[in-house]
This record gives structure tokens, sequence and C-alpha cells, in this order.
């Protein structure tokens, strides 16, 4: 009777745990751990280091002339007046002729791929309006190993080259709005709109910028805005998805935003009318996935797209198109 009730039991756990390995969609859609730095390494592949130059000045007590420096993508810094540009964190005037070791850094981040790349927002904080950017450019000054900042009053004259649809737009700059940790929440307006030079061959926004960092040439998209939601399989969450809508006719993009405990991504400010190109990225365990679509912005919309398996091969060349 023992004998029997043993192998009965037996033969029930054998049956329970071959139903199991045959179910392999509990292991397709159980729980993913968070796999942010996994995103983050992806996506910085698709950096551009062409678009970083720096540059290098010995002062030997003799003052800097004013200079005209050339920056990534046709963009020039103006280097006027510069012994009285800078001081130090404490607030100590830094005269260029008296650092022998002055270099300053610029990145100019154009592309809708290098904004991904490095987590740079397109939208005005705090309202969240989607922003069109002329390009977003990043200015380091240090002296040795002592990070520089402008003086108050100073300020930097820089000319971006734009095209010709934004030639009449009312653009301003933006600077960035950080957390602790600096990384760019949004952007905040700092000034007026800029005045331009209209060349034989190009059109220049010349903006005077007093701070460092980063800094957004931009206008606010101010067509009539709606919400925009994709709605993806129960494995894929903000844990392990980003959702993007690069705009296909202007230099603008959107990440909708989603939360830990379903599979809706949502933004609620998208203009009507554009035509956008939705691109999902996730990774699960080891395994990338994707999914895209072009559509054109109507009200309200809902979208529902299933990502695929592919490689991170795949999602930085399709990335690295806009």
């Amino acid at each position: 009777m023992h004998l029997r009730t043993y192998v009965g039991h037996l033969v029930l756990l054998i049956m329970l745990l071959s139903a199991a390995s045959c179910r392999e969609d509990i292991y397709e859609f159980r729980p993913y751990e968070p796999v942010a730095e996994d995103m983050h390494s992806l996506f910085e592949q698709i950096v551009e280091p062409r678009n970083t130059v720096a540059f290098h000045f010995e002062g030997k007590g003799n003052p800097l002339p004013d200079t005209i420096l050339s920056l990534p993508g046709g963009a020039r810094l103006h280097l006027d007046n510069a012994e009285e540009l800078f001081e130090n964190e404490n607030g100590v005037p830094v005269p260029c002729s008296s650092c022998a070791d002055l270099r300053i850094e610029a990145t100019l981040a154009g592309r809708k791929s290098d904004w991904v790349a490095r987590q740079l927002p397109q939208l005005s904080f705090p309202d969240g309006y989607v922003l069109e950017s002329v390009g977003i450019l990043h200015l380091q000054v240090r002296c040795a190993a002592q990070r520089l900042r402008l003086r108050s009053g100073r300020s930097l004259r820089i000319q971006l080259p734009i095209s010709a649809p934004l030639a009449n737009a009312k653009l301003f700059v933006f600077s960035a709005h950080t957390d602790t940790e600096g990384r760019v929440l949004g952007w905040i307006p700092n000034s007026g709109a800029l005045p331009y030079i209209v060349h034989s061959s190009h059109v220049d926004f010349e903006l005077f910028v007093n701070q460092l960092g980063w800094l957004n040439c931009a206008r606010v998209l101010s067509d009539s805005l709606t919400s925009v939601c994709v709605n993806l399989p129960q494995q894929f969450t903000a844990l392990n998805t980003r959702i993007f809508l690069f705009f296909q006719h202007a230099n603008a993009l959107v990440e909708l935003s989603g939360n830990t405990t379903d599979s809706n991504f949502c933004s609620s400010k998208v203009p009507l009318g554009h035509v956008v190109h939705a691109v999902v990225v996730a990774k699960t365990g080891k395994q990338y996935w994707m999914a895209q679509t072009s559509v054109e912005i109507t009200a309200n919309m809902r979208l529902s797209l299933v990502p695929k398996p592919v490689s991170q091969q795949d999602i930085v060349a399709l990335l690295r198109k806009f």
C-alpha cells in the first residue's frame, strides 16, 4: 500500500515537472530585473566622438588675443576679452594669461540620435512642451584640474548655422535643468529671441550665453497638443524598455514615460499633425528587442506594438539614422 502511494506520488511529481517544462510562457513573461545600465551602455555606442573638440592654451603672462574657435557642425565660439571671462568655483578671477594649462572643451549635439545617446530630453521644464532644436551645445573650461565658470556680467558669443525653415522662427536659448546627479531633466529659457545674421550662403544665429554647461538653441512647438500612448506586451515595462518618437520633419524628439507596474507608455503633450517614427527598444535577460512604425499624430492616439528579438547592432544601426 505504501509502495503504491509512493509510486503514485512520484508519477504525479514527474507529470507536474514535465508540464512546467513545457510552459515556456512562464519563463517568457516573468518579471525582469531593471536593465537601465545595460540600456545606457547600448545607447553610448551611438555617440559620435568627432562632435567633441578641445582647445589648449598655455598662458605665459601675455593676454590671450581675441580668438574664434571653430566647433563641430560649423558653429563658432568667440573668445573676446578673454582675460576678464573666467573665475574658479570660489569666485576668484582666473585670467587666461595666468593659466599654464587652459582647456576649453565643446560638444555639439545636433542630431536626435545624439540626444538619445547623451540622455538629453527635448522638453521645456517644468511644463514639458516639446522643443525643436537648432543644436545643443556643452561648454566646459578648466585651468589644470580646477573647473572654471563665467564671471558675473560676462558672456560668450556663439554663432550657430541653421537651416532655412528655422530662419524666421522665434528661437530662444535654454539652459539645462539638472538633478543632483547632473542628469538633464529639461530646459529652462534664459533669454529672449535671438538676432540672426544672413550671409550669402547660409544663416547664422548669434547668441550670447552667460553660463557654461549644457545649452540649447530651440523653439517651442506651439501646435495643438494631444496625448500619445503605446501599449506593449506585459513583459515590457519601464524597468527594461524605452520608447522614442522621432519627428520626421522637425529636429525634435519625445520619449514616452512608463512605470514598473504595467506596459503602457504615454506623453500628454505631443504636437498634433506631425509625422513621427516610433521606436521601442527593450532588453530582457540577454535578449534585445525592437519595434518601430511611422504614424501621423492624431488626437488621443493609442498604439499597440509587439517588439521582435534583435541584436544590439540592429538597434544601434537604426538609431544612428535619426
